[in-house]
């Protein structure tokens, strides 16, 4: 029998592995990839500062993760109720029309409030309320004083690692804000300084090895492979058939 079962199934098998080359050959190739690192916080003339806080080429990843409004120009609608309350404020709603998933702090003119929700059985009450950077950072700040390097890279949040160590990652991982699982934004405190994690740095996941000519090559010759063996377990069949008729 010249057309063996086994050389068949290989040959499957081969052209199999050709087609769908770019599913297990470097899957990842031509992602986008990031590049967080850690950036101190300080508060410089009044303004809460850090570096990466005006790259607005990642939008608003890297605003503070707890103060809503960062990078608004004082003509926006944007929080516009608060700066109604800055003015006018406190303002009282019946409960089953209130509604407030914002974080809880606002920067209104380079100037941080506190925002102020009251509320009983009928009536919820809002309001904003001035505070320092200082009690801002105090208040949102999550603490990692202590935390290991070992410690940071066994948790969850890869933004623990960064700070912890105050080395930057890479990773295919998207900020939060885009859609990942990356809490940049956020404000940890830790032995007695504060930090955020930013990204970066946006780019693509290349290996110059596996070029989009070599995948295509992989494509091509996987096809012709599984166009073999149609053609082969046709011509098994028609052999099958013959030898078949003969032994009537």
């Amino acid at each position: 029998m010249p057309y063996s079962v086994r050389r068949i199934a290989l040959l499957a098998l081969i052209g199999l592995l050709g087609v769908t080359n770019s599913l297990w050959l470097l899957p990842n190739e031509g992602e986008p990839q990031y590049t967080y690192e850690r950036a101190e916080i300080s508060v410089e003339n009044g303004s809460i500062t850090y570096r990466g806080d005006s790259m607005w080429a990642f939008g608003h990843a890297n605003d503070l993760a707890d103060v809503d409004c960062q990078r608004v120009d004082g003509e926006s609608r944007v929080c516009g109720f608060d700066r109604y309350l800055r003015s006018n404020g406190p303002v009282a709603v019946e409960t089953d029309t209130a509604s407030d998933e914002r974080p809880a702090f606002v920067e209104l003119d380079g100037r941080y409030y506190e925002r102020i929700r009251t509320e009983n059985e009928t009536v919820t009450t809002y309001d904003v309320e001035r505070v320092t950077p200082d009690q801002l950072l105090a208040e949102i700040g999550r603490n990692l004083t202590g935390v290991s390097a070992d410690d940071a890279a066994s948790r969850e949040f890869l933004a623990h690692e960064v700070v912890v160590t105050g080395e930057s990652v890479t990773t295919l991982d998207k900020p939060e804000d885009s859609g990942g699982t990356v809490d940049t934004g956020v404000v940890y405190e830790r032995d007695g300084s504060y930090y955020t994690v930013v990204v970066t740095e946006r780019s693509r996941l290349d290996r110059p090895v596996i070029s989009p000519i070599t995948e295509g090559f992989f494509e091509f010759v996987g096809a012709v492979a599984l166009l073999l063996v149609v053609v082969l377990l046709l011509a098994r069949y028609d052999y099958t058939q013959r030898v078949s008729g003969k032994t009537r």
